[in-house]
């Protein structure tokens, strides 16, 4: 847990890459504590859940949606399940009352992401996540861990996007 003084009540942040190894994080701020858990996705009705469970009751809650979009040379059947899993995202958040934006990579790593911290974004993301959620590290041990970092930072980035 990483001490801030910015929220008196709490507030929920969410975070959500959306991809084939995705993630969401649940950053909850109160008084001057935060918390954060990160998922790896598996099913809507357990992101439902995790979800509420963290807002308590709150309606005051907000989350980004890693905007993505397809690539050439993908397959058309997991293209359609990565557009049914993205589409399911915004229907959870509309069903779940959270306001939400979608934000491309590039926006929400603006800041967030060094060159220095390895040579692609999946590196980067892991180091970045690291240092800023050092409790966390041991969700982040691996290469495939990339998904829950992009989802920590992506929570962070709600935060610093909601709480000015």
């Amino acid at each position: 847990m990483t001490v801030i003084q910015r929220s008196d009540k709490m507030k929920t942040y969410i975070g959500i890459d959306p991809g084939k190894t995705g993630a969401y994080a649940i950053m909850t701020v109160h008084k001057d504590v935060f918390k954060v858990d990160v998922y790896d996705f598996t099913t809507f009705k357990e992101a439902a859940e995790h979800i509420s469970t963290a807002r308590d009751g709150s309606k005051n809650a907000v989350a980004i949606l890693e905007k993505v979009h397809a690539f050439p040379g993908q397959g058309v059947t997991s293209m359609f399940n990565f557009g049914a899993n993205y589409g399911g995202w915004q229907a959870l958040l509309d069903i779940l009352d959270i306001s939400h934006i979608l934000k491309a990579p590039q926006s929400w790593q603006k800041g967030l992401l060094s060159k220095a911290d390895g040579i692609n974004t999946k590196e980067q993301s892991l180091v970045s996540a690291r240092r800023l959620f050092p409790d966390m590290q041991p969700y982040l041990k691996r290469k495939k861990d990339n998904g829950r970092a992009d989802a920590m930072l992506i929570a962070w980035h709600a935060f610093q996007v909601w709480a000015k």
